[in-house]
């Protein structure tokens, strides 16, 4: 399979952090966001995430602290490629554990002007990564995870209030760490990443007569007044008191540094296009200004931070709903499916937009249709044999009694009880019915979400125009 390589904005700890979004809302964010990469996982695709993101995105620390997306990485380990140069800070002899903990390094590297974004303190990270001093191998590091290990034990002790984000950033390591079969490509970037030069770049690229969103870049760039500054966001973040109120010139300076940091690690992470995320009343830069390659952009049409479900009202059902194990299995039992819509797709070298959109969209339609048939399958909670039936599908709870209503005339209880012949056959085509009716609308669901998500790789003339 040609898997589509993929670098995730909102994978950065920023777009759910607490600078960033108002408390009430992370929760749901998350699980959005978790949706999203399930989709991707869906599609085939091969998400390529940065040094720091296994350990503050919150996204990847949610699902590394859930035991069947635990099972799912270890299935599909190609699903993540961690992208990092090494590090010497905790003079690893191995350049794969030294790439792997870079993003231990950056942080403890901060000093005091860390700010953390996803856990509480902002001595949890440099705790972890003291663990690694002297750690020369991953036979090494593999003590730490032992049952009496250093770190198992330091997890096993924590009494916080980011449990679940610890016992994430544990088994993000371990997985990286202890599966030779995660990817840790060796990574040389072309230049160093800085947000302040693609700041400079949308600069020039904005029209003259759009002054509005020329001032925010300029007043942000004025920002930055050493060249330290131009390469680390986090000294402006202490400068920006009100980066979480929605409206407030601090949030608006902050979120561009956030889109232009994100844009500048992506053009350095050697993957095939952007999965972009523009926050409201902020200048969408990754799309508007043509710096990222071959998009499948998040709200290119809408570019603002509305929820992409609330357009989806005639089904109650979110992409984020479906069981990791179910996604593992989708990806392995349909791998046909997945390799034509990947096929399909353009390549590297052909200009953008050229192939063929109604190959694609009829590629990722056959996908989201055989994904549709396990997905209400594994949602259903009729059983197969009528023992006992204790409550029914998604559908079933606006359709199942119409149904059974009209083909036995009594309660669909009575059936599982009744003589069985007849019943139990009938019972057997209502089950049917209902699971098909459920897998209509979740592949309609699917493709209507992967339009608006724009799954798909988009022309530069449709992100100009959108």
């Amino acid at each position: 399979m040609s898997e589509r390589r993929i670098y995730a904005h909102w994978l950065d700890p920023d777009y759910l952090g607490r600078y960033v979004l108002p408390e009430d809302r992370i929760s749901t964010r998350t699980s959005e966001f978790e949706g999203f990469l399930k989709l991707h996982a869906l599609a085939g695709d091969c998400i390529h995430i940065s040094d720091v993101q296994p350990i503050e995105s919150r996204v990847l620390l949610h699902c590394f602290a859930d035991p069947e997306f635990r099972f799912f990485i270890n299935q599909h380990p190609d699903f993540l490629h961690l992208i990092a140069q090494p590090t010497d800070r905790f003079a690893a002899k191995s350049d794969r554990l030294a790439r792997i903990c870079k993003g231990l390094a950056r942080i403890v590297e901060f000093g005091d002007s860390y700010i953390p974004n996803t856990f509480d303190s902002a001595s949890l990270v440099p705790t972890v990564a003291n663990h690694f001093v002297g750690i020369a191998t991953e036979g090494d590091a593999e003590a730490l995870f032992h049952q009496r290990g250093a770190l198992t034990q330091f997890v096993a002790n924590y009494k916080g209030a980011d449990l679940v984000l610890v016992e994430g950033l544990y088994y993000a390591l371990k997985h990286f760490i202890l599966n030779p079969q995660a990817p840790v490509p060796t990574f040389t970037p072309t230049e160093a990443v800085s947000y302040h030069h693609e700041l400079e770049n949308a600069l020039e690229n904005i029209p003259v007569a759009d002054a509005g969103h020329r001032q925010q870049i300029a007043e942000t760039l004025d920002l930055a007044k050493s060249e330290q500054e131009k390469f680390r966001r986090s000294l402006i973040l202490a400068k920006l008191q009100h980066t979480n109120v929605v409206g407030h010139p601090d949030r608006l300076k902050y979120l561009l540094c956030v889109q232009a940091w994100n844009v500048a690690v992506g053009q350095a992470m050697h993957a095939d296009c952007h999965s972009a995320y523009p926050f409201r009343g902020i200048l969408p830069i990754p799309v508007h200004c043509g710096l990222s390659r071959g998009r499948a952009t998040f709200n290119v049409r809408i570019s603002q931070e509305d929820e992409t479900l609330s357009t989806l009202p005639f089904y109650e059902w979110q992409p984020s709903e479906i069981p990791w194990r179910v996604v593992s299995r989708i990806r392995h039992e349909y791998q046909n499916e997945i390799a034509q819509y990947q096929g399909s797709l353009a390549s590297l070298e052909a200009p953008l937009g050229k192939t063929s959109s109604g190959a694609i969209e009829a590629n990722f339609a056959s996908l989201a249709k055989v994904a549709a048939k396990v997905i209400a399958e594994s949602d259903c909670h009729w059983p197969k044999i009528p023992n006992v039936v204790s409550q029914t599908c998604t559908v079933a709870c606006f359709t199942g009694g119409v149904i059974a209503s009209v083909v036995f005339r009594h309660p669909l209880p009575a059936i599982a009880g009744g003589a069985p012949g007849p019943a139990l056959a009938a019972y057997s085509i209502v089950r049917e019915a209902v699971v098909s009716r459920d897998a209509k609308l979740i592949s309609e669901a699917l493709q209507q979400f992967g339009l608006q998500y724009n799954l798909h790789r988009v022309s530069d003339d449709v992100a100009a125009n959108a």
